[in-house]
C-alpha cells in the first residue's frame, strides 16, 4: 500500500486502520464532549476475564480514535456531530454479509426474491465530503438497512444507491443529517427510528431478526413501521445542500421527534412524509387513495399514523425548507403531537417547474388534467407557525388543478392543492404566511385548519388568491375551532385575475375576535378581474371586532362581490374607528353585491364602527339585514348603503325581539342615492319591540341622484321614543327622507306603526324635497302620540316641488305640547361652526340647510313650504279620540313661498287647544289652504289659541283658505283672544262654515285682541263668508257666554 500512496495517505490510512482495530478489541461508547464511561469491554473475552482498563489507556486509545478521524477527514481537531456519536464509520455486524471498503463501498448484503436487498451495520455514520456508495443491482427494487449497535447514524456524507431503489434506514437510535448530507438515489428514501419494518402475512425486519434469502414473507413491499420500545429516537436534519429524491419520488422521515435545524428536504412532485410516535405502535404503510397501488409499491404508498398512539413532535426552524413543488404536484403530510414550523422556515407544495424552489417560485407546466398535492399537518397537540411560510400554489407559468370550489371539494373530497391542518390548538403568528393561490393556469387550493381548541392569527396571513396573471378559481379560507382571534392579521380569498375568489368561512362554538387596523378578512374581485367573490361566513359563539379590523367583500372588476354573513348564539359587538363590515360595487366595476346579514344574540357597534354596503360602478348595493335580541347603536356608529354609480342601493333590515337603541352625535342608519348615481334605495325597516334614539341619531333615505328615495318603515310594538339633538353639531334626533336639489327622482316616505311614538326635545321625522318632485309622505299609526318640547312631525318643499303629505291614526290621543327652548341658542352656535368651518359666504347657507328639517322651536306636525321657493304645502290628515294642541304647539300646512297651502283634515272626538296652540293654513302669497275638522264633539279653544287659514302678507295677495268645522261643542274661554280666521290681504277671504249644537263665547265679528272672534275677512279684497249652523231646539242664542275664568279641562 505505501507504493501506491504518499507519506500523507498512508498516514491517515494507517491511523483509521488503528481506530477499525481499537473497535475491533474494545467496546465502547463515546462521547467526545463528555467522556463519562470508565471501562470499554473487549468483545473477545469471557465476562469472568473482564477487567476494567485504566483511565489514562482508555484516553489513549479515544484520543487515538478521535485524532485519526479528524486527520482523515482533514481536520486540525475532533469534531462531533451528536453528544451521542461513534466514530464516524460505516461497520457492517456480519449478520447479513453486508461488506464495506474502506472507500465505504457497500456491497453483499441478503437479496430476497431477486427484488429485496437487506444490509444490517453495527454503525452506519458517513463522514462529511463522504459517499455510502450501496453498489447494488439495478433490479432490486427495495434496499433495507438496518443499525444494530445503538448508537446514533451521523449522514454528515452521501448516500447513494443505484438504478431506481428504494431505500430503507432503520435505526432505532436516531438519524442525524449534518449541513452537507444528501441523497443519491433514484427511488424513494425512508429514515425511520422504528424498531422495525413489518411486511404482509407476518414478515418483518427489526434489529435483531434473521433474513434469509428463501423467505417469501419478505419479497413483498413493507406493510409497516412498528415501534416495540420507548423513548425511540429522534430524526434531525441539518442538510442546507438538502436531502432530495427525485421528481415523483417519496421521502419519509418517521421518529420519535423529528427536527429540522435549518434542514432542507426536496421531492419534486412526490410526497414528503414527516412524523413520529411517542409510544408503542404501528405507522401503517398504505394505497394512496388517490393512486392505485393494490401492491403497495413505491412511490403510490402513504403512511398512516394510529389515532389511539402518543405521538412524538416535529419541528422545523432556522430556515428550514420541505418542498414538493414540480410539474404535476407534491403533498407534504406531518402527523405529531405538536408541529412548530419557526424561524423562516418554508414549506412548499403547488405546481412548477421542478427546479423551483421555496425560496423563488418556478415556472412550469403540470400536463393536462394535473393536480397539486395537498399539505396536511394531523397533530393532536399545537400546531404552531411562527415567521414562517406554508405554500401551496400554482405558480407563474404552471398549469394545473380543477378544484372548482371549497363546497364541491368537501362534497367530492377532492382538497387538490390545499393547506390542511387538524391539531388540538393552533397558532399563525410574526409574519407567517398560508397560502394556497394561482399565479398561472389552473385553481387554487383551500386552507382548511380545523381545530379542537383555540386559533390565534396574530400578524401573519392566510390567503387563497388568483393572483394577477392567475386563470382559475380561488379555494377559500375554512377555519373550525373552539375560538378564533386574528390580530394585525389578514385572511383573504379574492381573485385579481380570471377566476372566482373563494370563500371564506369560520366555524367555532366560541368566540371570534379580530383587532388592529391591519387584520381583516377579504373576499374580493380585483381591478381588471373577471370573476365573483364568494363572501365571507362566520358561525361562532360570539363575534367582536375593534381598533380598525375589518370584513371585506367587493368588486373592483368585472364580478359579483359575495356575501358577509354572521351567525352566533351570543353577542356581535363593533367597535372603533374603521372598524367595519363592507360590501361594496367599486368604480368601474360591473357586478351586484350580495350584501351583509348578522344573527346574533345581541348586536352593538360603538365608537364610529361601520356597517357599509355600497355600490359606485355599475351594479347593485346589496342588502344588510341584522337580526338580534336586542340593536344598540352608540357614539357615531353607522349603517349605511349608497348607490353612487349606476345600480340601486339594497334595504337595510334590522328585527328584534326585543329593543333596538341609537344614541349620540353622528350615530346613522341610512340609504342614500348620491349625486353622481343612476338608481333607486330601498330603504330602511326595523321591526322590534321598541325604538330610542336620543342625542343627534338619525335615521335617512336620501336622493340626491337619479332616483327615488328610500323608504323608512319602523314596526315597534311597544314604543318608539326619539329624543334631543347632537349636543356639538346642533342635528336634531330624527328619522329623515329628503330628495335633494341634484336629484331627479321623489323623495320617500316615512311609516311608523306603534303603540306609543313620542318625539321630545327636538327630536323630528322629516321629509323634505329641494327638487319640482314630489316629497315624501309620513305615515304614523299608533295608540298614542306625543310632540312636546320642540319635537315636530314634518314635511317641507323648497325650489318648485311639493311638500309630502302627513297621515296621523292615534286610536286613544295625540298630544302636542310645547317649544324646544334651545333652538335659538343651538342655531345660533350652528351657525357660528359652520362660518368657522366654511367662512362667511358658505357657512351660513349651510347653516341655514341643517335646520331646514325643523321649524322654528315649536312642537306640532307641519306639512309646509318654505320661503322663496314655488312649491305647494302639502296635505296632514289626523285621526285621533283626542287631540291636544297646547302650549305653542301646531298642526300646519303653511306656505312661506309663493305657493299654495296644503289642505288639513283633523277627525277627533276631542280636539282641545290651549294656551297659544294652533291649527294653520296659512300662505304668505299663495292660496290659503283648507282646514276640515270633522266628527267632533268637543272643540276647546283656551288661552288666544288659533283656527286660521290667513292668505297673503303684505304687500303680498292669495285668497284665504276655508274652514269647514263639524262638532257638537264649540267652547271658548272669554277675554283670551282665541279665534278663529280665514282672512287675507290682498286677495279674497276665505268661507268659514261651523255646524254645531252650540257655541260658547264665540262669534263672527271684527277681530279684537280681547274677544273670541270667528272672521273671514280681507283687506283690499272681498270678505268670504261665516256660516255657522247650530242645530240644537233649544231657543236660547247660538252663541252663549261662559264664565270669565272657566275651569281648564286639560287639567281635570
Amino acid at each position: 500500500m505505501s507504493l501506491l500512496l504518499n507519506d500523507d495517505q498512508y498516514h491517515q490510512v494507517s491511523l483509521i486502520n488503528l481506530a477499525t482495530h481499537l473497535e475491533d478489541i474494545f467496546s465502547y461508547n463515546a462521547d467526545f464532549n463528555h467522556i463519562t464511561k470508565a471501562s470499554l469491554t473487549s468483545p473477545q473475552r469471557n465476562k469472568k476475564d473482564h477487567k476494567k482498563i485504566p483511565k489514562s489507556k482508555e484516553k489513549l486509545r479515544l484520543g487515538l480514535a478521535k485524532y485519526a478521524f479528524s486527520t482523515a477527514l482533514g481536520f486540525g481537531s475532533a469534531i462531533a456531530f451528536s453528544g451521542n456519536c461513534a466514530l464516524a464509520q460505516v461497520i457492517p455486524d456480519n449478520s447479513l454479509g453486508t461488506q464495506v471498503d474502506p472507500n465505504l463501498a457497500i456491497t453483499g448484503g441478503t437479496t430476497v426474491g431477486g427484488t429485496n436487498l437487506f444490509h444490517s451495520f453495527s454503525s452506519f455514520t458517513v463522514p462529511d465530503g463522504a459517499v455510502a456508495d450501496f453498489q447494488n443491482a439495478t433490479n432490486i427494487v427495495n434496499i433495507f438497512s438496518r443499525v444494530t449497535g445503538g448508537v446514533q447514524s451521523d449522514i454528515l456524507g452521501t448516500i447513494q444507491a443505484q438504478g431506481n431503489a428504494n431505500f430503507f434506514l432503520l435505526n432505532p437510535s436516531g438519524i442525524a443529517f449534518g449541513p452537507n448530507a444528501e441523497l443519491r438515489i433514484g427511488g424513494s428514501f425512508v429514515g425511520t427510528t422504528a424498531d422495525g419494518i413489518r411486511f404482509p402475512d407476518g414478515g418483518e425486519f427489526s434489529l435483531t431478526s434473521a433474513v434469509a434469502p428463501n423467505n417469501q414473507l419478505l419479497t413483498v413491499n413493507p406493510s409497516a413501521l412498528f415501534f416495540n420500545q420507548t423513548p425511540t429516537g429522534a430524526i434531525t436534519n441539518q442538510s442546507t445542500v438538502g436531502l432530495e429524491v427525485g421528481t415523483g419520488q417519496n421521502l419519509f422521515l418517521v421518529g420519535g421527534n423529528v427536527n429540522f435545524d435549518g434542514g432542507v428536504v426536496r421531492a419534486p412532485g412526490g410526497r414528503i412524509e414527516l412524523g413520529g410516535l411517542a409510544a408503542l405502535g404501528e405507522v401503517t404503510i398504505e394505497d394512496n387513495p388517490e393512486g392505485s397501488n393494490p401492491s403497495l409499491t413505491f412511490p403510490d404508498v402513504r403512511l398512516t399514523f394510529p389515532d389511539d398512539v402518543a405521538k412524538a413532535d416535529v419541528l422545523i426552524d432556522n430556515s428550514a425548507i420541505v418542498d414538493v413543488v414540480g410539474n404535476d404536484g407534491g403533498d407534504i403530510f406531518i402527523n405529531a403531537g405538536n408541529i412548530t414550523v419557526s424561524g423562516g422556515s418554508n414549506i412548499c407544495a403547488g405546481i412548477g417547474a421542478d427546479a423551483s424552489s421555496c425560496d423563488t417560485p418556478g415556472f412550469g407546466s403540470g400536463g393536462v388534467g394535473s393536480e397539486a398535492g395537498n399539505i396536511l399537518f394531523n397533530a393532536t397537540g399545537a400546531v404552531s407557525i411562527r415567521q414562517s411560510r406554508i405554500e401551496n400554489n400554482v405558480n407563474p407559468g404552471a398549469t394545473g388543478n380543477s378544484l372548482r370550489n371549497i363546497f364541491e371539494a368537501l362534497d367530492n373530497n377532492e382538497l387538490f392543492g390545499s393547506i390542511l391542518i387538524s391539531a388540538g390548538s393552533f397558532s399563525l403568528t410574526d409574519d407567517a404566511t398560508l397560502s394556497t393561490s394561482t399565479f398561472g393556469q389552473g385553481s387554487a387550493g383551500v386552507v382548511f385548519v380545523d381545530s379542537d381548541d383555540s386559533v390565534l392569527v396574530n400578524n401573519s396571513r392566510i390567503f387563497s388568491n388568483v393572483e394577477s396573471g392567475g386563470v382559475g378559481d380561488a379555494g377559500g379560507v375554512l377555519i373550525i375551532g373552539d375560538s378564533l382571534s386574528v390580530f394585525d392579521g389578514i385572511l383573504t380569498a379574492s381573485t385579481l385575475g380570471l377566476g372566482d375568489a373563494g370563500l371564506v368561512a369560520i366555524e367555532t362554538t366560541g368566540s371570534v375576535t379580530l383587532a388592529g387596523q391591519n387584520t381583516g378578512m377579504f373576499s374580493a374581485v380585483g381591478t381588471d378581474a373577471q370573476g365573483d367573490a364568494l363572501g365571507i361566513v362566520i358561525e361562532a359563539g360570539s363575534f367582536s371586532m375593534t381598533d380598525g379590523a375589518q370584513l371585506n367583500v367587493s368588486t373592483l372588476g368585472l364580478g359579483d362581490a359575495g356575501l358577509v354573513a354572521i351567525e352566533t348564539t351570543g353577542s356581535v359587538f363593533l367597535g372603533g374607528q374603521n372598524t367595519g363590515i363592507f360590501s361594496a360595487v367599486g368604480t368601474d366595476a360591473q357586478g351586484d353585491a350580495l350584501g351583509i346579514v348578522v344573527e346574533a344574540g345581541s348586536f352593538s357597534m360603538t365608537n364610529g364602527a361601520q356597517l357599509n354596503a355600497n355600490t359606485f360602478g355599475l351594479g347593485d348595493a346589496g342588502d344588510m339585514v341584522i337580526e338580534a335580541g336586542s340593536v344598540s347603536m352608540t357614539d357615531g356608529a353607522t349603517i349605511t348603503t349608497q348607490t353612487f354609480g349606476e345600480g340601486s342601493g339594497g334595504i337595510i333590515l334590522i328585527q328584534s325581539e326585543g329593543a333596538v337603541s341609537m344614541t349620540g352625535s353622528g350615530t346613522l342608519v341610512t340609504s342614500n342615492v348620491e349625486s353622481t348615481a343612476t338608481g333607486n334605495t330601498i330603504g330602511i325597516r326595523i321591526d322590534a319591540r321598541s325604538l330610542f334614539m336620543d342625542g343627534g341619531a338619525e335615521l335617512q333615505a336620501l336622493t340626491r341622484g337619479d332616483g327615488n328615495a328610500g323608504v323608512i318603515l319602523i314596526n315597534a310594538a311597544d314604543f318608539v321614543e326619539l329624543s334631543g339633538v347632537s349636543p356639538t353639531e346642533g342635528f336634531s334626533t330624527g328619522l329623515f327622507t329628503s330628495t335633494e336639489d341634484t336629484a331627479t327622482g321623489p323623495g320617500g316616505f316615512i311609516i311608523v306603526n306603534t303603540d306609543t311614538l313620542r318625539l321630545s326635545d327636538g327630536a323630528v321625522l322629516s321629509a323634505r324635497t329641494r327638487n319640482s318632485f314630489q316629497g315624501g309622505d309620513i305615515l304614523v299609526t299608533v295608540n298614542n302620540l306625543e310632540v312636546i318640547n320642540g319635537g315636530q312631525i314634518l314635511t317641507t318643499a323648497f325650489e318648485n316641488g311639493r311638500a309630502g303629505r302627513i297621515l296621523v291614526i292615534a286610536r286613544d290621543s295625540i298630544t302636542l305640547s310645547g317649544r324646544d327652548a334651545n333652538f335659538r341658542e343651538r342655531f345660533l352656535q350652528t351657525l357660528a361652526r359652520s362660518i368657522d368651518q366654511f367662512g362667511p359666504v358658505q357657512g351660513p347657507s349651510i347653516a341655514l340647510q341643517i335646520f331646514d328639517n325643523v321649524a322654528p322651536g315649536s312642537s306640532g306636525i307641519f306639512a309646509n313650504a318654505s320661503a322663496g321657493s314655488s312649491a305647494e304645502g302639502g296635505g296632514i290628515f289626523v285621526f285621533s279620540t283626542e287631540l291636544f294642541i297646547q302650549d305653542g304647539a301646531t298642526i300646519t300646512v303653511n306656505n312661506q313661498g309663493t305657493g299654495p297651502a296644503g289642505d288639513l283634515f283633523i277627525i277627533a272626538r276631542d280636539l282641545f287647544l290651549n294656551n297659544e296652540g294652533t291649527i294653520t293654513a296659512e300662505t304668505a302669497s299663495g292660496q290659503g289652504g283648507n282646514i276640515t275638522l270633522g266628527g267632533v264633539e268637543l272643540l276647546l279653544l283656551l288661552r288666544n289659541s288659533q283656527i286660521s287659514t290667513r292668505a297673503g302678507q303684505p304687500p303680498n295677495g292669495g285668497n284665504g283658505g276655508n274652514i269647514d268645522i263639524d262638532t257638537r261643542f264649540v267652547l271658548s274661554a272669554p277675554g283670551n283672544d282665541n279665534n278663529i280666521r280665514a282672512n287675507a290681504f290682498d286677495g279674497d277671504g276665505g268661507n268659514i262654515s261651523i255646524s254645531a249644537s252650540r257655541l260658547f263665547d264665540i262669534e263672527e265679528r271684527e277681530d279684537v285682541l280681547t274677544t273670541n272672534d270667528i272672521t273671514a275677512s280681507s283687506a283690499f279684497g272681498r270678505d268670504g263668508v261665516v256660516t255657522t249652523n247650530v242645530a240644537n231646539a233649544d231657543p236660547t242664542p247660538e252663541s252663549t257666554n261662559l264664565p270669565t275664568n272657566p275651569v281648564d279641562p286639560t287639567t281635570l
